[in-house]
């Protein structure tokens, strides 16, 4: 402990010794002090004056630290190498775990404020970010005219395009800056002799298609050299190769760029010479990918959107899928999208607010299409909603009726120890029953029991000869064992390979983790859709994983369940029953015919089509256009039906696309071509639409002046250019094109820099796709392959008194002494308060006791 006025020592020391003394005499010459004193109310008095003297003192508690710092100045500029700058910032890693503080500063022509470096910096990164600061110039003095720090750790080649870093020098030395760069183990000037000359690609690719990719390697040395080549387009890798140059030529290497690549990419070409002598070098251009309609596919489940995906994958679109949504799905912004197909997904499936925006969508100009299913149109309860509203059809409301294709169901249940806890078996039980209850006499039944293996409650037979029987077996269900669901699993599907009925469904019921068993699961679900057998999972609780159970459910076909409440079952099995076995909305039959529509076929070439397994009811709106009809009992129900709406327009198609309806159209050769003539037939109303114009841009660097030649080769496009450039350093200006000659513009733009340009323009009313160029620093006097100015580098640091590549522990050597002092004053202070409070409720209290015991009694 430290004390700010020490002064007050000799005076606490007598104090104490005064305050001793007195309760040394008090204590033996008791009997002579008054009666109403005591020993106490001293020893309070003498220790309150004591807290009060170290108050006075001024302590205080003292910690002393030291902590080293250092700026990193880190050049940018173009006539950095990349490869060679991200090695020596990798080493600034080791300074931080030594206990250096790093703070960051890039620089070229103009330096970037100060800031924390992140760990594992990325050098190319740091570039792209800083590009503002003008790449194409190096302005060392500037840099180093802005530190003040003592420790300077300096990444940089040495060479300025502006200042002169020797005019800083006596400065740095003034604020003792020691300044300590980083250059590499090999110095090596001759980093041009063996490099990429020139990188050539096509302003745009069009849609879904590649273009050449031209990379030129120059070996200007005497020997015959290789090295590695990489080549990416966006995230995209499209070649890595080792590649010979022979000596004192060039190498031309052509590489098709990624098709799928949308918008504005990069393009980058890598070289690594084998040599290490020599230096990797890399150049940078980009594509604009003409810009594919983006197809927004919802789907019910992955079985539903498995076809559509397929087809519609390998088309002119950039397809989205989202498959079996629920209420608390992100749907993002619908005008992004030039399309929305809405895929057998029932309402409950969607975001509530998902109706209404698709409704206005429509309205303004986007197209819809909703595709028919088990869970699709009044299946899917879209009666008198939003999407209803913009359909071309009305809704047929699902009816009590069930179809009369019959059906045969198999309850798989869990029977292990498990489900004796809150009366799940008996909940269970009476699911079964009321499934049972429920079919009719040319339905079967069948009711499996499982615990760790199958024991068949109810064997597959016909409910017109068991219900009674089955009713009452389903009651000697019990539970016992363990859970073991594969065995019956397998027993249930002999059992539906052996029974003939138009419509196959079982339900599994578990209340605990089912033994994993790889690849099984799915392929014995595989093997029971392919038999025609939908299956659907009910999880009782919510203390297990339920993955594999919702994985089962998607891959039969049916749905997934999950309750805490035993009471529920009767109702989801009943529920699940109803969707699985049909309704009269919803036809199925062994074939239904599909023909022209009295409006005629709008919406496709295809004149001939396969026949339907089932639909969906609804009914054409007035004004809407019924291109095909389905015959049900020589009665012609609509298939598929548009019409405008507002600004856009929707397609209603009442069948299926996902194969259980529609499989003989998912075999004809037609299948593709059909949905592609579709979804071509909407067009989109709303969209700006890029023109398909055919033009060049070149650019060029006069005088620090960036001049724009633009020739457009469309003879029918004409009109003033409107055009926006933004610039490396983010700003976005307006550029004057003047036309010169027919399809010919130019126009000049004052103080270019180096780095990347986004073009935007159109011609009169019509858009030109968006185009990127990079500058290279070459055109401002930055120079690659110069190695590193080794000379410039060493006078900076030994006149500063710094050095090169300095080890952590010189860095150290000017850590910065911190002192942290914690006052103590307010304790002493807070304690003399409480020690005079309690003397005075010492004092009062003996005072009260000694006037009472002087009343005579």
């Amino acid at each position: 402990m430290n004390f700010e006025h020490s002064e007050f020592l000799y005076l606490f020391i007598l104090t104490s010794a005064l305050g001793l003394i007195l309760i040394s005499l008090a204590i033996l010459r008791r009997r002579s002090l008054p009666k109403r004193t005591g020993v106490t109310s001293l020893i309070l008095r003498v220790l309150c004056l004591l807290s009060l003297i170290a108050g006075l003192l001024g302590p205080y508690l003292e910690e002393i630290s030291q902590k080293a710092s250092a700026t990193l100045l880190l050049d940018i500029s173009e006539s950095m190498n990349e490869e060679t700058a991200s090695l020596l910032l990798a080493q600034v890693k080791n300074y931080q775990a030594a206990g250096i503080e790093t703070k960051i500063l890039p620089f070229s022509e103009s330096t970037a404020p100060l800031s924390s470096l992140v760990p594992n910096p990325d050098f190319k990164k740091i570039r792209t970010a800083w590009s503002k600061l003008n790449i194409g110039q190096t302005n060392l003095e500037g840099s180093l005219d802005s530190i003040n720090q003592t420790n300077l750790i300096l990444i940089s080649d040495g060479f300025e395009t502006k200042g002169d870093s020797n005019l800083v020098i006596t400065s740095l030395k003034e604020k003792a800056v020691k300044v300590y760069p980083l250059t590499p183990e090999s110095n090596t000037a001759q980093e041009g002799s063996l490099s990429i000359s020139k990188l050539y690609a096509p302003l745009i690719a069009p849609a879904e298609k590649s273009v050449d990719i031209r990379t030129t390697i120059e070996n200007k040395t005497t020997a015959d050299q290789s090295g590695m080549l990489e080549v990416m387009h966006g995230d995209k890798l499209l070649y890595k190769k080792i590649v010979n140059i022979p000596a004192n030529s060039e190498k031309l290497i052509i590489t098709q760029s990624n098709p799928s690549e949308d918008g504005i990419a990069e393009v980058e070409a890598k070289f690594t010479p084998v040599d290490p002598k020599l230096s990797s070098t890399s150049l940078t251009t980009y594509i604009s990918g003409a810009e594919r309609d983006k197809i927004l596919l919802i789907s019910g489940n992955d079985s539903d959107q498995r076809l559509l995906k397929q087809l519609l994958a390998g088309q002119k679109y950039k397809l989205e899928t989202l498959s079996n949504p629920s209420s608390s799905s992100i749907i993002k912004n619908l005008n992004d999208y030039a399309i929305v197909i809405l895929n057998n997904t029932a309402k409950s499936q969607l975001p509530t607010s998902l109706p209404k925006r698709v409704n206005e969508y429509v309205k303004q100009g986007g197209s819809f299409i909703m595709i028919g299913g088990n869970r699709s149109f009044g299946l899917g309860d879209y009666k008198d909603t939003p999407i209803e509203e913009a359909l071309p059809v009305e809704m047929v409301p699902p009816q009590t009726t069930k179809k009369r294709l019959n059906v045969a169901v198999s309850l798989v249940m869990d029977k292990s120890r498990s489900m004796a806890n809150n009366d799940k078996i008996i909940y269970a039980k009476e699911a079964a029953a009321a499934v049972i209850n429920s079919l009719k006499n040319e339905d079967y039944i069948q009711v499996i029991g499982f615990d760790s293996s199958p024991f068949i409650v109810v064997k597959m037979e016909q409910l017109a000869t068991n219900r009674s029987s089955a009713l009452e077996r389903v009651t000697r269900l019990f539970p016992a064992g363990r859970t073991n669901l594969l065995p019956a699993l397998h027993e249930a599907r002999r059992s539906f390979a052996k029974v003939n009925a138009g419509r196959k469904h079982l339900i599994v019921l578990t209340d605990g983790k089912i033994p994993t068993a790889g690849a099984y699961y799915s392929e014995l679900i595989a093997q029971l859709r392919s038999g025609g057998v939908t299956v659907s999972t009910v999880m009782l609780g919510s203390e297990t994983d339920t993955q594999e159970l919702r994985d089962m459910a998607t891959q039969g076909g049916g749905a997934f369940y999950q309750t805490t409440d035993a009471r529920s079952l009767p109702k989801i099995f009943l529920d699940d029953i109803k969707v699985s076995t049909g309704e009269r909305t919803l036809k199925e039959q062994s074939e239904y015919t599909v023909r022209r529509g009295p409006d005629g076929i709008l919406s496709t070439s295809i004149t001939a089509f396969p026949p339907l397994r089932g639909y969906v009811q609804a009914k054409r709106k007035p004004k809407s256009d019924l291109e095909l009809v389905v015959y049900n009992n020589d009665k012609a129900e609509p298939l598929l039906v548009s019409w405008s709406y507002g600004k856009g327009k929707s397609i209603a198609f009442t069948s299926d696309a996902n194969g259980r309806w529609s499989s003989y159209w998912a075999s004809w050769p037609k299948f593709t071509n059909f949905w592609v003539d579709i979804i071509d037939s909407l067009v989109p109303q709303n969209k700006e639409q890029t023109e398909n114009i055919n033009f060049d841009l070149k650019r060029t660097v006069e005088k620090g002046n960036l001049k724009l030649d633009l020739a457009v080769y469309n003879e029918n496009v004409s009109g003033a250019i409107s055009a926006e450039l933004r610039k490396p350093d983010g700003s976005v200006i307006s550029v004057n094109f003047e036309q010169v000659a027919k399809g010919r513009y130019k126009a000049s733009i004052a103080d270019a820099i180096a780095g990347r340009y986004d073009l935007e323009a159109k011609i009169g009313n019509s858009k030109l796709n968006p185009v990127a160029f990079h500058l290279s620093g070459d055109l401002f006097g930055e120079k690659k392959g110069q190695g590193y100015n080794i000379p410039q580098l060493e006078k900076l640091a030994s006149e500063t008194g710094g050095m090169l590549n300095p080890p952590a522990a010189e860095l150290l050597k000017e850590a910065n002494r911190s002192i942290t002092k914690t006052d103590l004053s307010s304790i002493f202070y807070i304690l003399a308060t409480i020690l005079f409070l309690l003397e005075i409720l010492k004092r009062e209290l003996g005072l009260r006791l000694y006037k009472r015991a002087a009343i005579p009694s």
